[in-house]
């Protein structure tokens, strides 16, 4: 039984599918016994996202380009871990990183760094990271979660946002102006987003 040249391209075509999805599936997996990804999310978690940030602040420095830090929490989280359990919220992280990952640009740096709290860094100045960060949090004040089959809730996010360099001179004083930005934001009643 011999292929046509059509048929020929198309498993062509599926074998290197194959072999890129076998290699990616290998590259996470390497990932996750390494320690730099977050089990429950499937983000990076905090440590593998300090070393890049403190990367990421180097890299600007040589080639001159600006990068901004915003952070992302669910707003009253402890409140509704008390009420639905941490079961629930752990889904609820999980549908958040897939609300971050669907708006973040694919070289974007991701990570789960508290139960709670995610850090999403991204290449270009505040007004972009601003449309970001509030098209995450409109994507997730739309949705309902189901923590019972009778039970609905809705949640919120806030963000706070920082820019390197203008915001700062180094990676301390940035984490520390988008915490503000974010404190800020949820003194201000939650589902906002704050530049610093």
């Amino acid at each position: 039984w011999a292929f046509g040249n059509e048929e020929e391209e198309l498993l062509e075509h599926f074998s290197t599918m194959i072999a890129s999805l076998l290699h990616h599936a290998n590259l996470f997996q390497k990932m996750v016994s390494r320690g730099f990804i977050d089990e429950v999310s499937g983000l990076y978690n905090s440590p593998y996202f300090q070393e890049r940030f403190s990367e990421e602040i180097k890299n600007a420095n040589r080639f001159k380009f600006n990068f901004s830090l915003i952070l992302i929490e669910i707003d009253k989280h402890d409140t509704i871990e008390e009420k639905y359990g941490r079961s629930f919220t752990e889904k609820l992280a999980k549908e958040v990183a897939s609300m971050i990952r669907l708006h973040a640009g694919d070289t974007d740096i991701i990570a789960r760094l508290e139960n709670n709290v995610f850090g999403l860094m991204v290449k270009n100045d505040k007004s972009n990271a601003l449309l970001i960060a509030d098209r995450i949090r409109m994507a997730a004040a739309v949705r309902t979660f189901s923590p019972t089959p009778s039970e609905k809730v809705n949640i919120t996010l806030s963000s706070g946002i920082a820019t390197y360099p203008p915001d700062a001179g180094d990676k301390e004083e940035l984490v520390e102006k988008a915490e503000n930005a974010l404190e800020k934001a949820k003194k201000e009643g939650g589902n906002r987003t704050l530049p610093a």
